[in-house]
């Protein structure tokens, strides 16, 4: 970002952030903002009266973290700070701009499916429970292999793909077996 560029964030964060027209900068930027933006969301989100405006900034906020949740040019703590605070900013937008309308949606319906991520699906987080019945009839659950490296080789009969990526399963499994 040059010189100039931190001046205009600057000035938007310091004395524009409870401006109701910001609401379209906020709007127009929110899903895929640059990390110098950060200062300006948590401006208008503390600053601005408009439900729109705070809303996006909110969201905005949730997704930054977010995206770094998964970055691997970060370490472990910082990826769990991410993931706090994209949790963090989800449930806000969920709970408290729920009925704010971006297109056909609210942004209430958006964080669904961030928050499932977030709560089940980072590093570190326990596997959902799954079970499977073998060729054989016998029934397993994931649970029962805790603590050990398990690569599900999940396939139906009538998935063209799925059968196409059969005979290469045992190799994938020699390969990954000393892991």
């Amino acid at each position: 970002l040059t010189p100039e560029g931190k001046k205009v964030l600057k000035v938007l964060s310091d004395a524009h952030a409870a401006n109701p027209k910001i609401a379209t900068l906020v709007k127009s930027s929110f899903q895929r903002a640059p990390a110098e933006m950060k200062p300006v969301f948590e401006a208008v989100l503390a600053k601005n009266p408009e439900k729109e405006a705070k809303g996006f900034s909110a969201f905005a906020l949730a997704n930054m973290a977010y995206e770094l949740t998964d970055d691997e040019g970060k370490s472990a703590e910082e990826k769990k700070k991410a993931t706090a605070d994209a949790e963090k900013y989800f449930e806000i937008v969920a709970k408290d701009y729920a009925d704010v309308t971006h297109g056909k949606r609210t942004l209430g319906q958006m964080p669904k499916a961030y928050l499932f991520d977030v709560r089940n699906l980072q590093v570190g987080k326990s596997a959902l429970e799954v079970s499977c019945e073998h060729l054989e009839g016998k029934t397993e659950k994931l649970s029962e292999y805790a603590g050990k490296v398990v690569v599900p080789d999940i396939w139906a009969t009538w998935c063209g793909p799925c059968r196409a990526m059969l005979p290469h399963g045992p190799e994938m499994n020699k390969r990954l077996e000393p892991k």
